[in-house]
């Protein structure tokens, strides 16, 4: 790692992010093409097969939420040159995440980068990013979320009987969920019962609507701010608009 980042720095890239097997650089003006040579020259002086794995317009870097200075290894996400989006360690790359929180983050990040310039994305795009998980916050505090959108999805790893605890997936699975994939939205996380506490989503009928709105506005606002952490003062301003002025050059 200490050689090929050594030399990314001799052919005039920055290094931007230096996770384990992997090496994240960058450098003005060039292209695909580039990195590609960049790659091809780090072999040539590791020995070690060295390949350009993505190439990104935009990046993200997420941090720790005990200090924001920190990066975290292997959270990030981004816009690659081709239009897609890529991430890591947020919430959509969970197979237990509800719908709603997976489609805001996407929406967010889609809306974030849909602006050609990163001028645009510090002035406007994360502002409406901001924009959208606010209205999805007070969609769920207000109770309009469909509960079909909060289902949240957990394995379980051994057979039922071997269970001695009383997790919300476990609950939902002795209330007649899948035995082996959970399926259950959060009825009342508080309640002292924990059979009161979730729904077998096979029972979520198109009459219901009731839902913990409490524990999933605390898990939209969590989400949000973690796509938004570097940007944004703390997470109870995600309702606030309050941006950190001057930290995108840092995480982008």
């Amino acid at each position: 790692m200490v050689m090929a980042l050594r030399t990314a720095q001799g052919l005039g890239y920055q290094v931007v992010y230096g996770p384990f097997d992997s090496l994240f650089v960058k450098r003005e003006e060039a292209t695909r093409s580039d990195y590609a040579d960049l790659a091809s020259a780090i072999t040539e002086v590791t020995g070690l097969p060295m390949r350009l794995d993505r190439h990104f317009k935009y990046l993200v870097l997420l941090t720790k939420t005990t200090d924001p200075s920190v990066v975290v290894a292997n959270r990030y996400y981004g816009k690659l040159t081709d239009g897609s989006l890529f991430y890591r360690g947020i919430e959509l790359r969970r197979h237990d995440t509800p719908p709603l929180i997976n489609e805001m983050q996407r929406r967010m990040m889609e809306t974030m980068f849909s602006h050609e310039y990163i001028s645009d994305v510090e002035s406007t795009g994360v502002k409406e990013a901001q924009i959208i998980a606010e209205e999805t916050l007070r969609d769920v505090r207000l109770g309009r979320a469909d509960p079909l959108d909060l289902v949240i999805s957990k394995r379980l790893r051994r057979d039922l009987k071997e269970y001695r605890s009383r997790q919300p997936h476990i609950v939902a699975a002795m209330l007649g969920a899948d035995k082996d994939m959970a399926e259950y939205i959060l009825l009342n996380v508080e309640n002292t019962n924990p059979f009161t506490r979730v729904m077998p989503a096979s029972l979520v009928d198109q009459g219901h609507r009731y839902y913990d709105r409490k524990k999933y506005a605390a898990l939209v606002r969590r989400a949000a701010w973690n796509l938004l952490r570097p940007l944004i003062l703390s997470e109870d301003l995600i309702e606030g608009r309050r941006l950190k002025a001057g930290l995108l050059d840092e995480y982008f």
